[in-house]
């Protein structure tokens, strides 16, 4: 190739990527929330803080280029609720990645009735997609409750885990995340999320397919099953590699995903401890909004 065409190349990928990222914000306009924003030219204000954002962390991430895009009290430890379940699938895919897990009745929870059957048997890579789509409590505990050692040495794995990794915010007191009594399910920050979301996703990114869609078919060996995303925005963010979700009473809502902005660019964005329900959603679409408008400047 001469250096003529070379140049021609490097151009055209510029343009790929502008392109691809004016339509990232276009359908996020479209879809998403349609607050306007208002940017002076000549403002040094960053970007992201045209944004209203409820959540009391927030951290944003170029992987490519590891640069922090926009970070609040990203340090601050936080209960995550059932972002917990992220670690729960590493240590089931890590160290379960050939056992078959059948589902007893005690592993079964009162809060949110994903499907799951008495005796029913699953691959552990399909029942961790599942629980990561629909975040299942009933698939966490069956999980942890099949690991060799048992229950208890599984939740302390979970912690080993984090510590090996360098996550030294994450505390998990259960698979679940769900606040048992006064005691909470997992602490962390939005760093630490993150990191762990990255390391999980390029480990195995199969096991996220279920979180980028609104719902997921998905069969055990004895049954078929409608996984329903707990990401209710899961549609409308172009370009989603994966997420999870989570939300106690205690903790807020909170939701980490991770997203091409184009040309093979992840970004990963976490939001914990929002406030109520649905306004970790609005955050992260403003969010990524503000990251495609950061790219084109």
């Amino acid at each position: 190739m001469t250096e003529v065409q070379c140049s021609y190349m490097k151009i055209w990928e510029h343009y790929k990527k502008a392109f691809f990222v004016a339509s990232v914000l276009v359908v996020i306009i479209l879809i998403g929330n349609k607050k306007e924003v208002e940017l002076s030219p000549i403002s040094s204000v960053s970007i992201f803080d045209e944004y209203d954002f409820s959540a009391k962390a927030i951290f944003i991430i170029d992987e490519m280029n590891d640069e922090i895009l926009f970070e609040k009290d990203s340090d601050r430890s936080l209960e995550i609720a059932s972002i917990t379940k992220l670690m729960t699938a590493l240590i089931a895919i890590e160290e379960m990645p050939k056992k078959s897990i059948t589902i007893d009745p005690e592993s079964f929870f009162s809060e949110g009735d994903t499907g799951l059957l008495i005796n029913e048997r699953w691959e552990i890579e399909d029942l961790v997609t599942f629980m990561l789509t629909n975040s299942s409590n009933d698939a966490a505990e069956a999980i942890a409750k099949s690991y060799p050692r048992g229950r208890l040495k599984f939740i302390e794995r979970m912690n080993d885990r984090a510590r090996e990794l360098g996550l030294m915010t994450m505390i998990y007191n259960n698979p679940t995340g769900l606040n048992e009594t006064d005691e909470f399910g997992g602490k962390g920050s939005a760093s630490d999320v993150a990191s762990l979301l990255s390391y999980l996703y390029k480990k195995n990114p199969k096991i996220f397919l279920g979180t980028t869609k609104s719902d997921f078919m998905i069969s055990s060996f004895d049954s078929m099953h409608k996984a329903e995303n707990t990401n209710l925005v899961a549609n409308s963010l172009l370009g989603i590699q994966a997420g999870k979700t989570g939300y106690t009473d205690q903790a807020g809502g909170s939701l980490v995903v991770r997203f091409n902005l184009g040309l093979d660019t992840p970004v990963t964005a976490v939001v914990l401890g929002a406030e109520g329900r649905d306004s970790r959603f609005v955050d992260i679409q403003n969010l990524i909004k503000a990251t495609a408008l950061k790219a084109l400047e």
